[in-house]
């Protein structure tokens, strides 16, 4: 279609997603160390693509390389992510950041577009552009939609999964049913979280069919392909269960998340409050988003077109749900953002029609300057790497030049799972907790007992915080390289004199 022949509200939509797509697009090369997302996930995520792509493309067998001489499966979600990016790695010609990166950029940008046409088609075009806005742009969307994470493949399964069967619903076609199914499963086998949309798809089912729809056997085959990933849900947490060597416990949330010895109901006091609520307003919605999406809870809608309410209702539940994990990592918020989307798709009408004109456009302007502002201060997290992460990279250069390939390397940067990934050898995450040289001396000698060869941290001033293991390091064991701050040490070898 020519651009001439597009109405405003497309030409403005257009512009938009070529503005996602480019803030997405921007810098896409960087090292996966970048502030703002969680390195240790997006270490684990790169590590089973990477040893996808170089030791075999076994889809059931998601390699890492935390826990020494082994076991290394990884016992979690199902793999679909990282095999992707595996695969992307072998178009790319190598194991590249931008490659991984572009499967988080395309399944971000078909999310945009689910929302997008969901809301036309419920409302029209003026209210979908301003919640198209706010995901194009949030800072907390935005940062998702470029890491290595599995997040932006749920959210594009999960809009889709939602789009598909409105249109079931709606035109009363197979197809529609059958692709909403699809997405359904693929985001279970993303994240096991993601059973939360069967809330919404329960509301639509019965809004639409009444009770009738548990007669159907067209939903019972839906229900069946939508929870058939959980098979491999079961085999992994058996595995976990059978094989105590495996280093990864992901479905014991009580025990693993949160601030240990804390009770749930208690994680909901001021203190875990307050940064659970600076990411929602400051880093999700924006100051101009809050505004529209308070402003959306008072817009009346068709009943027909509740079914982001129900599903606002499902994200509320997920939080809750997952409040201990979440007040450790702020994108367990991202579910949120397709409904809230819609709330401010809403409000942005409704301050139209009510707000006289002049009072609107100042107060829009104001927070819009906010807003962007707010969203510049946390881009720079996105797209500017701070020396100390550019140090892991180089640390792990040096790695890979100085030692062998078949190495055990025990690795510290805070839980020293990015360091690992990028010394590309296998080997163990060291965290050097403050004032426990002791401890963490008894730690490192049992890893050596189980075939550790090198040490490796990438700012040895990290050490100062353990007074005593340095010392007993350089006592003990020959000292490799100390370039630029970081230490190398061959714990096979006698100090050289």
């Amino acid at each position: 279609m020519r651009w001439s022949a597009l109405k405003p509200f497309e030409k403005a939509a257009a512009l938009v997603f070529a503005g996602a797509f480019f803030f997405r697009v921007y810098q896409l090369d960087l090292p996966i160390v970048e502030p703002y997302n969680s390195l240790s996930r997006q270490a684990i995520v790169a590590t089973v693509a990477r040893n996808f792509y170089q030791h075999g493309f076994n889809f059931f067998y998601p390699e890492i390389d935390e826990n020494g001489p082994g076991p290394y499966l990884y016992n979690a979600e199902m793999p679909v992510y990282s095999y992707l990016m595996a695969l992307m790695y072998l178009m790319a010609g190598g194991a590249r950041e931008w490659a991984s990166r572009l499967v988080s950029v395309l399944f971000s940008m078909g999310s945009l577009a689910f929302v997008y046409l969901f809301l036309r088609r419920l409302y029209d075009a003026r209210h979908a552009l301003p919640a198209l806005v706010f995901l194009a742009f949030s800072p907390l969307y935005l940062a998702v939609s470029r890491a290595l994470q599995p997040e932006a493949a749920m959210m594009f399964a999960s809009t889709g999964t939602l789009y598909f069967l409105y249109l079931h619903y709606e035109t009363g076609k197979a197809r529609f049913l059958a692709l909403s199914a699809l997405l359904m499963a693929f985001a279970v086998a993303t994240k096991v979280h993601s059973l939360y949309l069967f809330l919404p798809a329960l509301y639509l089912a019965w809004r639409y069919r009444g009770a009738s729809f548990l007669r159907d056997h067209a939903h019972w085959a839906y229900l069946a392909a939508a929870l058939a990933p959980l098979v491999w849900y079961y085999f992994m947490w058996k595995a976990g269960v059978d094989d105590p060597r495996l280093i990864y416990r992901p479905y014991d949330f009580v025990k693993n998340r949160g601030p240990e010895g804390v009770s749930y109901w208690a994680l909901f006091a001021p203190s875990f409050l307050r940064p659970v609520a600076k990411y929602f307003v400051f880093h999700l919605l924006t100051p101009l988003g809050v505004v529209l999406a308070a402003a959306g809870l008072f817009s009346k809608a068709p009943e027909k077109n509740k079914v982001f309410y129900a599903w606002l209702a499902a994200s509320v539940v997920y939080v809750i749900f997952f409040w201990r994990i979440l007040i450790d990592h702020s994108y367990y918020q991202i579910p949120l953002a397709p409904p809230l989307a819609f709330l401010m798709g809403k409000g942005w009408v409704l301050l139209g029609e009510r707000v006289p004109r002049k009072t609107l456009w100042a107060s829009l302007a104001l927070l819009g300057v906010l807003s962007a502002a707010n969203a510049g201060y946390f881009y720079r997290g996105i797209y500017f790497i701070p020396e100390p992460q550019r140090r892991i990279v180089a640390t792990g250069e040096a790695v890979q030049r100085l030692t062998p390939p078949d190495s055990l390397v025990v690795a510290s940067y805070d839980t020293g799972t990015i360091q690992l990934y990028y010394c590309n050898r296998k080997g163990w995450a060291f965290y050097v907790r403050p004032h426990a040289a002791e401890s963490l001396i008894v730690e490192m000698e049992l890893l050596r007992a189980q075939g550790a060869d090198y040490y490796v941290i990438a700012s040895a001033k990290v050490l100062d915080d353990a007074p005593g293991l340095e010392s007993y390091l350089r006592s003990r064991y020959s000292v490799v390289d100390e370039t630029d701050g970081r230490l190398l040490v061959a714990l096979s070898e006698a100090p050289r004199v």
